[in-house]
């Protein structure tokens, strides 16, 4: 696992994945590839939907290489699946 210091996103989050679920057409397509391949591929923070002033700007979390590759693998397997 690699540290990588991330901003943090506040508000509504239900996007974050989004572009991943239209490429695997389906949530539940999706969740079982991010489960098997991919479960630690989020490189992202995620805040809630409450801001102060005291709200921190940045946070540090660990990511899984090998993750992000099966994730960049994922994807380009489901562009490939399009254009056929």
């Amino acid at each position: 696992m690699e540290r990588r210091r991330v901003q943090i996103t506040y508000g509504d989050y239900d996007g974050a994945w989004s572009a991943q679920i239209l490429l695997a057409r389906s949530p539940a397509a999706f969740l079982a590839a991010k489960t098997a391949r991919f479960p630690h591929a989020m490189d992202q923070a995620f805040g809630g939907c409450l801001v102060t002033d005291t709200s921190p700007l940045d946070a540090l979390i660990f990511v899984c290489p090998t993750c992000l590759v099966g994730l960049e693998e994922w994807q380009k397997e489901r562009r490939a699946d399009r254009q056929e």
